[in-house]
């Protein structure tokens, strides 16, 4: 039965699981650019632009 108790909480345990997935992402991504200012990292590697940009110099023919 859809809204009923049982699928109302398994609704709540996956917002929640996606909640706490999200923050573990958030952080890692804080504690790995913490890491990367205080070692200054980008000054070293080339990665003036930022270690978290992606930039592809390959161009694709106009179609």
């Amino acid at each position: 039965e859809w809204g009923g108790p049982v699928t109302l909480s398994q609704a709540k345990k996956l917002i929640t699981s996606v909640v706490i997935g999200l923050i573990i992402i958030f952080a890692s991504w804080l504690i790995i650019n913490l890491f990367f200012q205080v070692f200054g990292v980008e000054q070293w590697t080339g990665l003036q632009q930022g270690w978290f940009r992606i930039d592809c110099p390959i161009e694709l023919p106009n179609l």
